[in-house]
């Protein structure tokens, strides 16, 4: 299993190396569309380009909208300290960096945002910064305005390090979430922690291996008071798990992926229906080779969906579904174009059919959309790629599904 994912980690590493080789060879044809709302297909749409300047490379998690339908996105690395930003795409105003971390107040940040609509405030984390003699990451919120505060920092033995992906919260202003690595015992495996209303943090969880370990993507707060989550490593058969854990912190496994059969290394939040099903991806294995889209049912049955396996429909799935009128729609890393091989934007039935909306070229869409998607009004549903787009270094698109 630690092959595979290997393998797929080295592949993206590659990919990325030669990432501005490709794009330089397409530069003139991006210089004809424009840096903002440029069409690339009949319900695809760039809202933006990330240069560096704005941020460079957002990773995981997706873009939260505010009750005006400004897109609000962390971006990894770029602006002034290359620590990354937090951008707002608005269809009103130029594209604006509304924050940029400095260290101190957070580095690095994977994942999306949380928003509150009742109060307009984003909760986040970033994968580093915070302590001077840590670097762990931080938990912090911020306003429209840029105004941030950091909540925690991470200390990464106790309560962990690297912090991923935006937090969820309960009816009574918790905040949730994990850190993938660290955690007590030495482990190094990550934890589950809650950080309470009026500041009290303290961890809920620390993953052994057994239960699961190095878990890389925010909780679903689910039904019946479970929030729901997954790991990409650790399990049975060391190919990741999908759990639930109380707000007090019972913790019980639900499903340990094998490899072969269901696939590996679910990188992303799970999905929940009304009927308590839950749906997922997993980025590696399976009856194709290139990861699959799962189910999981309250009774335990897991089934494998959709097995993705090396061709024009995409390859290596990594982020969370959205599920609409008994559709799931998401995206996948990989392949799709053979001559570029930059990921797709799909819509799956729950009888395995599998439709691409969006094959990405590298040229003026971008490409790797690492990101999942956000549902927005009228049909849409927004994202953003790793790279690519007139900067090469990624972009924030929409699109109709």
């Amino acid at each position: 299993m630690r092959q595979n994912v290997v393998q797929v980690n080295e592949m993206r590493s590659a990919r990325e190396k030669s990432s501005f080789g490709l794009l330089c060879a397409v530069f003139a044809i991006a210089a004809l569309f424009s840096i903002d709302c440029a069409d690339a297909g009949p319900s695809f749409q760039i809202l933006t380009n990330l240069d560096g300047s704005n941020g460079s490379i957002p990773v995981g998690g997706t873009p939260a909208l505010d009750n005006e339908g400004n897109v609000f996105l962390p971006v990894r690395h770029g602006g002034l300290n290359n620590m990354g930003t937090v951008v707002r795409v608005s269809p009103r105003h130029p594209t604006k960096v509304i924050h940029t971390f400095d260290g101190k107040d957070g580095n690095s940040p994977q994942g999306g945002l949380l928003y509150d609509s009742s109060t307009g405030t984003f909760f986040g984390t970033t994968t580093a910064g915070g302590l001077e003699d840590c670097d762990c990451g931080v938990l912090y919120s911020i306003d429209s305005s840029g105004k941030e505060t950091v909540l925690h920092r991470f200390d990464g033995v106790q309560d962990g390090s690297f912090p991923v992906d935006a937090p969820s919260r309960d009816h009574r202003g918790n905040l949730y979430g994990v850190a993938r690595y660290g955690g007590a015992g030495g482990q190094d495996s990550g934890t589950v922690w809650k950080r309470a209303f009026k500041g009290g943090f303290k961890i809920l969880h620390a993953f052994s291996g057994g239960d699961g370990a190095n878990p890389a993507a925010g909780l679903l707060d689910g039904k019946k008071g479970l929030f729901y989550g997954t790991t990409v490593s650790g399990g049975a058969h060391n190919a990741g798990t999908v759990f639930s854990i109380s707000t007090g912190g019972t913790f019980t496994t639900l499903h340990s992926f094998d490899a072969e059969s269901d696939g590996a290394s679910p990188y992303a939040t799970p999905i929940q229906d009304k009927l308590g099903n839950l749906y997922g991806t997993a980025v590696a294995g399976g009856p194709g080779g290139g990861g699959t889209i799962y189910k999981l049912a309250p009774d335990g049955t897991f089934t494998v969906i959709h097995a993705f396996s090396n061709d024009l429909n995409g390859d290596f799935p990594q982020t969370s579904l959205v599920l609409v009128k008994g559709k799931l729609y998401g995206t996948t890393d990989y392949y799709g174009d053979p001559s570029c091989g930059c990921g797709t934007v799909f819509e799956a039935g729950m009888d395995g059919t599998l439709n691409v909306l969006h094959t990405f070229t590298g040229k003026p869409d971008g490409f790797y959309p690492f990101s999942g998607l956000t549902r927005g009004p009228n049909g849409y549903l927004y994202g953003d790629t790793e790279l690519g787009g007139t900067g090469d270094q990624g972009t924030i698109y929409r699109i109709k599904r």
